[in-house]
Parts: structure tokens; C-alpha cells; sequence
């Protein structure tokens, strides 16, 4: 692999002055620069962050990412594009892909095939973090539970879906984003319909047997839900999710805060109180292809695709810095426990950020 300096004067990666730009904006260090030759769509990195499992055009590879350097463990060439990758969160010996009409199940040390699943329009698909062993695939009509241990459907959400996550706290809950602008929250264990949406009105928000306020301190003008809790409350009825589609969510470390991006802004809704926060994202248009949205895991830093790069912003809505990719886009990203980045770019480049402390 070419040194720094060799990449340089190559032109594949562009010179030391835009570090310093992000060094000094984002607060953020270089840390590392590979080519992969090819574009990568999905990103995931295994439980010790060592190693990387990225999808692309091409298929599927796993890069190990030691401190001697990038070099490739395994790879699989596919005629369609894997545009979704993701380890088991318990067991990195298995992953799985998705692309347009299957999930497939992987051994990571064989790098074989175990099981497949056709899919009808497969979106995306997100591996739940428990032990219950279930998988999700957003089919756009429908989510599908598919089970890790023989790998057929179990359950599905029946519904128009443009986004799917799964909470990082509790197992059971997940939250769905509907193609009309609509957000909702989903216990696996009544998988027939939400068990909350965020701006439904009152007789669409939750059953009445869920609808016990025991905190006499709550006062009906103003009655709030904490969405972990196995009895709800109701919600304030003034609350509203938004117009626009939901592109993408994602989850603060703690589960408390669900962040939702649109076209045009992201929202930052409070599960323990089933409330959207006055919290404001500075204008932030989306490009229609590659959208993202990432939470770190340590500081809250939103790190999100806009119209014309990548835009980082603190956990106060403030932004901190965009940068273009050096003329290169972002298509998708990953977090590191310790806050680092790691970004795919559009031209087969993958760069590593280390969070400056």
C-alpha cells in the first residue's frame, strides 16, 4: 500500500491543508486513507473494531483495520449490489447482506453462504442487539422479522415504510417512518399496529388499556409517554412529526433521543416523554442519493449527508463544520466506540477521522 506521502502526489488523496481545515473546524485528526477501488454503500465495523464489513457495487469484503495498515480478509464477488451489511452484534462469526431481492446469512470465517431469504424490494435491513436473534428487512411495504435461527420470516409489520430502527436499549421497541411524513413506535411483542405515533390524533395514539397515567403529578393539559415503560401514557396532542418523508434515523447512545432526518432539517424527538424537542439543526438540505445520518456513541456529535458534502453538528444543533469530501462525496459512514469516523467516499476512498479530545 502507498504511504501518505506517495498518495499525495498521486493525487489520491488531497494534500495536508484540508486536514489541517478539519483539524481545526470539526475537531477531528487524520488517522488513515485507503483506496478500495471501488464505491462502498454499507459500513459496519464488528464488536472489537478491528474489522470492517462493507458492501458495494461489487459484493461484499472485510478489511482489517490494525495498526500495521488496511489489508483485505475476505471478499465475494456478487452480480447485484449489496447495499446493505451488517455483523451480529453477539457473534461477528456470521453477517448478513441485502440486496434488491435477497438476505443472506454468512459465515465470517469461511466467508459461505448458510441460509437465504428472497425478498420482495428489500430497503434495508437492521440486526436487532439482544439475544432473541431477529432480523429486520424494511421491504417498503412491509417489515419483515426474519429469525436467526433457521432463518425464516416469524413476524411483519404491516405498512408503507421509507425508514426502520431498531431502539439500542430495549429489544422489544422499534420506530418505523411512513413514506407520508408519519413516525411511529412499534413493540415486537404487539406487532399489529403502533403502539405510539408521534402527532396522531387522540383516538389514534394507543389503546385505551394503555392509556393509564399513574403520576398524579401529570396533569391532563399536558400528558406525556415514556415509551420504555410497559404501560404508556398518552401524549400531548400538540405534538407534530413533520410533513416532509423521513429519511433516515437514528438513536443517541442512551436511547433516549430518536433523531429523524428529512429533506431539508433533522428532528430530534424524546422517547421518555413522546415529545419533539425544541432542539434546531441548522439548514440542512439532503442530497436525493447516498442520505445518511449517524449519532456518535460518546458525545452525541450528529455527523449527516447534505446537497453538497457532509455536515458534523454538536449535540445543541450547532454546526461545527461541512466539508465537500475534497470534491469526492460521502456514500456512507460508520461510528467508532471512541467517537472516530470512518467515510466511504464515492470514488472507492475510505478515510478514518479520529475525534480530537
Amino acid at each position: 500500500m502507498l504511504n501518505i506521502i506517495e498518495q499525495m502526489k498521486l493525487g489520491i488523496m488531497p494534500s495536508s491543508g484540508v486536514f489541517a481545515t478539519i483539524e481545526a473546524s470539526c475537531g477531528y485528526s487524520f488517522d488513515l486513507f485507503f483506496s478500495t477501488q471501488q464505491e462502498l454503500f454499507s459500513l459496519d465495523l464488528e464488536c472489537s473494531e478491528r474489522y470492517l464489513l462493507c458492501g458495494s457495487y461489487r459484493g461484499w469484503m472485510i478489511l482489517d483495520l490494525s495498526d500495521d495498515g488496511v489489508s483485505l480478509v475476505s471478499n465475494f464477488q456478487s452480480p447485484k449490489v449489496i447495499f446493505q451489511t451488517k455483523w451480529f452484534p453477539i457473534d461477528p462469526s456470521i453477517f448478513f447482506t441485502l440486496d434488491s431481492s435477497l438476505a443472506i446469512i454468512w459465515d465470517s470465517n469461511t466467508g459461505k453462504r448458510l441460509e437465504s431469504l428472497s425478498i420482495t424490494n428489500g430497503k434495508e435491513l437492521e440486526v436487532q442487539q439482544g439475544e432473541n436473534g431477529l432480523v429486520a428487512v424494511n421491504c417498503g411495504n412491509s417489515v419483515k422479522f426474519v429469525d436467526i435461527a433457521n432463518w425464516k420470516e416469524n413476524l411483519k409489520a404491516e405498512g408503507k415504510f421509507s425508514t426502520f430502527k431498531w431502539s439500542p436499549i430495549k429489544d422489544e421497541i422499534f420506530v418505523t417512518s411512513g413514506d407520508n411524513g408519519s413516525l411511529s413506535v412499534w413493540d415486537i411483542r404487539r406487532i399489529k399496529s403502533p403502539v405510539f405515533n408521534f402527532g396522531a390524533e387522540d383516538e389514534e395514539i394507543l389503546p385505551n388499556k394503555f392509556r393509564r397515567i399513574q403520576d398524579s403529578r401529570v396533569r391532563i393539559t399536558n400528558r406525556t409517554v415514556n415509551l420504555y415503560n410497559d404501560t404508556f401514557m398518552k401524549a400531548n396532542l400538540n405534538i407534530t412529526a413533520g410533513s416532509d418523508k423521513y429519511t433516515g434515523l437514528d438513536f443517541s447512545p442512551d436511547g433516549m433521543l430518536l433523531y429523524a432526518k428529512t429533506e431539508n432539517s433533522v428532528e430530534v424527538f424524546d422517547m421518555t416523554q413522546g415529545i419533539k424537542h425544541n432542539i434546531t439543526f441548522p439548514f440542512l438540505k439532503d442530497r436525493p442519493d447516498d442520505s445518511f445520518l449517524k449519532i456518535t456513541k460518546q458525545q452525541n456529535t450528529l455527523v449527516t449527508s447534505v446537497e453538497h458534502g457532509t455536515a458534523i453538528c454538536n449535540a445543541e444543533g450547532q454546526l461545527k463544520c461541512i466539508f465537500n469530501s475534497y470534491e469526492r462525496l460521502v456514500s456512507c459512514c460508520e461510528i467508532g466506540w471512541d467517537d472516530s469516523l470512518l467515510l466511504a467516499l464515492k470514488d472507492g476512498s475510505l478515510m478514518k477521522l479520529n475525534k480530537s479530545f
